[in-house]
């Protein structure tokens, strides 16, 4: 198998090119250009895909991975549209900005290469209360008791909740779906307007407070009435869903 300097002359010749003729069609400085065929100096990747394409022959072929040319598609020839627009943009700005943009660039480069991102980045996590007796979204359910903790995405509506429920029916839609988890604050009262957890004559609801009524956000589903001889508890006020 040929080494690269070795077919980086080879096929300089094949197209009939002088080293001279070559580096200056390459914009590469003579001296340096000499060094990549004696093999004393080693160019960088860029470069490499750039004598690739100017030789029409794969990378694989031109540093001795691969006996065969494989002949380059003639679409990667040439730029994009895009990479065009891109060049275009960095010749226009000073070259204060442009080893910027470079420097930004091999930040970008650098991570993609990284062991690291061979890795899920962890998920911030925190314990939360969990409440069995899944608030309704539709006919009511019992009183809530204490499951345990869960454990949920962190965020900063998470961190005011207090504890955690789990919606049960639709009539909530499409605020909260059948089987989403809410984040509630503990709280004896809400606004009008709000949405919060309650009990009322003994059933738990998630409904937005209106007056003397429990509204159902779902047209589909009739609001509950409120009187004075309900027996009505608010748990708290709903402040977001939480993230399993």
């Amino acid at each position: 198998m040929k080494s690269f300097a070795e077919n980086l002359k080879e096929q300089r010749i094949e197209r009939g090119f002088t080293k001279k003729e070559f580096a200056e069609y390459m914009g590469i400085p003579f001296d340096t250009y000499k060094a990549y065929e004696q093999g004393s100096r080693t160019p960088k990747i860029e470069v490499i895909l750039n004598f690739a394409k100017a030789l029409n022959v794969s990378v694989d072929y031109l540093v001795g991975m691969d006996e065969e040319k494989n002949h380059l598609s003639p679409n990667l020839m040439f730029n994009s549209d895009e990479e065009e627009q891109l060049i275009r943009k960095f010749r226009l700005v000073n070259p204060r900005l442009q080893r910027v943009v470079m420097e930004i660039l091999d930040v970008a480069i650098d991570f993609l290469e990284s062991d690291s991102d061979q890795e899920a980045y962890p998920i911030p996590m925190i314990e939360k209360r969990y409440y069995y007796g899944r608030p309704s979204a539709g006919a009511g359910n019992g009183a809530l008791d204490l499951d345990g903790i869960i454990r949920i995405r962190d965020s900063r509506d998470a961190r005011k909740a207090d504890f955690v429920l789990q919606v049960d029916g639709r009539s909530m839609e499409p605020e909260f779906k059948d089987g989403d988890f809410v984040l509630v604050k503990s709280q004896d009262d809400i606004e009008d307007g709000e949405i919060g957890i309650w009990c009322v004559d003994g059933e738990i609801y998630i409904k937005e407070k209106n007056g003397n009524t429990l509204h159902s956000l779902n047209p589909e589903y009739e609001d509950v009435p409120l009187t004075d001889f309900s027996d009505i508890r608010c748990y708290g006020k709903v402040i977001g869903k939480a993230e399993i």
